[in-house]
């Protein structure tokens, strides 16, 4: 899927709270003294809000994972795979 249609799919209706079960949260997580308990990417400080923003700029998976937060990329595509659901 390209990055203009995984946009397409999220554009303004993915709110990551609520949206991950437990059984879903291998590379998310959310805790009240990170980050106001927003969810972010399992072992960082990076909110996963931040990764849909940077596709709605146009980002490509390979640019967020790589030159903006240094993710590893298999977790970011796995992210926008979830959110485009």
């Amino acid at each position: 899927m390209t990055t203009a249609a995984t946009a397409k799919k999220i554009q303004g209706s993915c709110k990551f709270r609520g949206l991950f079960g437990k059984t879903l949260c291998c590379h998310v997580e959310s805790a009240p003294d990170r980050c106001g308990g927003a969810w972010i990417i399992r072992g960082s400080l990076v909110p996963v809000q931040a990764i849909r923003d940077n596709v709605m700029a146009g980002c490509t998976a390979r640019q967020i994972a790589r030159e903006i937060f240094d993710l590893d990329l298999d977790t970011v595509r796995w992210i926008l795979a979830f959110a485009a659901r």
